[in-house]
């Protein structure tokens, strides 16, 4: 789960989820999504493109709503793989975006074969939502599944691993990176995103407003930049 944080439990946050993978009685989970049509689900473009390869390897991807998942949770097939058409996947580093390369726009969006029971879409921000808010005041929830601690950078995403956790954020001032990113800090609350969280939702007064995308530090110690919906 996300670092710090509190679990969200199974009434808080129902329409975000769990994509991962089901291999030997385990649920690996690989990334988080938001709920934002019957059967579409927003995630990053970083897990979208991984996605997308693995399937033409052969290796399923599903997405669960299931808080805690397990092999023997309720899964939904993913069958399409949507990446934004200016995304680049290029690793600068441990960064999606660039210690020194060019930004890119991290977002994804995946089909599911049948459309989950039981939770409502959530609401993207409508078009330039986040340049309305006073960065300086303005708290940011960030919904996850990813890890939630480990002693060294190359420790995996655990077998049945993942719990959906909810965390408080802060923008750094006014300090927006380019048009596309929100960077934040959890520092404060004691909260941070590490992998697994990414392509989950940052949510501002109940509008998505941008996408978890990456960090600047193998320990997840780092700021986090997140992919704004709303440019």
């Amino acid at each position: 789960p996300l670092i710090g944080g509190e679990a969200t439990g199974a009434a808080s946050y129902t329409n975000v989820g769990a994509f991962g993978i089901i291999r030997d009685g385990a649920f690996h989970e690989e990334c988080s999504g938001t709920l934002i049509a019957p059967n579409v689900v927003l995630t990053a473009g970083h897990c979208t493109f991984f996605f997308d390869e693995v399937e033409q390897n052969g290796v399923n991807i599903v997405f669960t709503l299931d808080p805690s998942p397990t092999a023997a949770s309720t899964v939904y097939d993913a069958t399409a793989f949507y990446t934004h058409p200016d995304y680049v996947d290029r690793l600068n580093g441990n960064s999606k975006c660039g210690l020194y390369g060019q930004c890119t726009t991290d977002v994804g969006l995946v089909e599911l074969a049948t459309a989950p029971t039981g939770a409502t879409a959530a609401t993207i921000a409508p078009l330039g939502y986040v340049d309305t808010l006073d960065l300086k005041t303005q708290m940011f929830n960030i919904v996850g599944y990813g890890v939630e601690g480990f002693s060294n950078a190359n420790t995996p995403l655990g077998s049945d691993g993942g719990t959906r956790k909810v965390g408080t954020f802060d923008a750094l001032g006014q300090d927006v990176t380019a048009d596309r990113f929100l960077k934040l800090t959890g520092e404060h609350y004691k909260d941070e995103t590490c992998f697994g969280d990414s392509g989950g939702p940052v949510f501002a007064n109940g509008y998505v407003v941008a996408v978890v995308s990456f960090g600047q530090s193998l320990v997840c110690s780092s700021n986090g930049y997140y992919t704004r919906l709303d440019t």
